[in-house]
């Protein structure tokens, strides 16, 4: 009897799906994702375009830039489907391209924040990404064990990639790539103008001139400063 209930309460919730308007229904999906996959990204997609290497690119809640997972991998050399899906990622945390034992060495002290995967949703779809932040971590890591003598064959093809990427990218440049490749610029722009504005304009007659003047008078403000 239970099974029947619960068979015809399916159907009766497909029948409403059905009923529904399609915005209401993409509602619906995009807070179901939330749900179960966390932060979503407050800026449209964008590509960062490194050493040959295309990789899309998000801003999260919180300003986390984030790199996507699949796009990393390839970016760095690795072939293939990448390992383990989602329960791999939540079970074991580091990535599956940084658990030889050679490589712990050459760790930077935040290797561990910085390279736990980051489950988000764009536009409704469930998406894993890794912190901008690990990719010139990583081209570190290899490029160090590569100096040190202790790199293994089958991590050689790694290191040639990641040389490659450190040729366009430092720690503090690819915060600004991902920003202009997301858009992201132009936020990031205004609000730290407005940090150096607020300075002047504490007298409250002058307060309603913060924001009236157009986004492009603030960047030129911002280059400047």
């Amino acid at each position: 009897m239970d099974r029947d209930k619960r068979k015809a309460g399916k159907i009766g919730g497909a029948r409403r799906a059905e009923i529904l308007p399609p915005e209401r229904r993409a509602e619906i999906a995009r807070k179901a994702a939330a749900t179960r996959w966390g932060m979503e990204a407050i800026s449209r997609e964008g590509t960062l375009e490194i050493g040959g290497a295309e990789i899309e690119c998000y801003v999260l809640k919180g300003e986390i830039r984030v790199l996507a997972r699949a796009a990393f991998v390839r970016a760095i050399g690795r072939t293939g489907k990448v390992k383990g899906g989602r329960k791999f990622d939540e079970e074991f945390q580091t990535p599956a391209f940084l658990t030889a034992d050679n490589l712990k060495p050459f760790f930077p002290n935040d290797i561990e924040v910085n390279s736990k995967p980051i489950f988000f949703t764009y536009q409704g779809t469930g998406m894993i990404g890794y912190r901008a932040e690990l990719l010139p971590d990583v081209c570190d890591i290899f490029a160090d064990a590569d100096r040190a003598g202790i790199l293994r064959a089958n991590q050689r093809h790694i290191a040639d990639a990641c040389r490659l990427l450190s040729r366009g990218l430092t720690r503090v440049g690819i915060i600004g790539l991902v920003d202009e490749a997301t858009g992201y610029q132009d936020v990031r722009d205004r609000l730290a103008l407005a940090k150096i504005l607020e300075k002047y304009l504490m007298n409250e007659g002058y307060r309603r001139w913060e924001r009236l003047f157009q986004i492009e008078y603030y960047r030129e403000i911002f280059r400047l400063q």
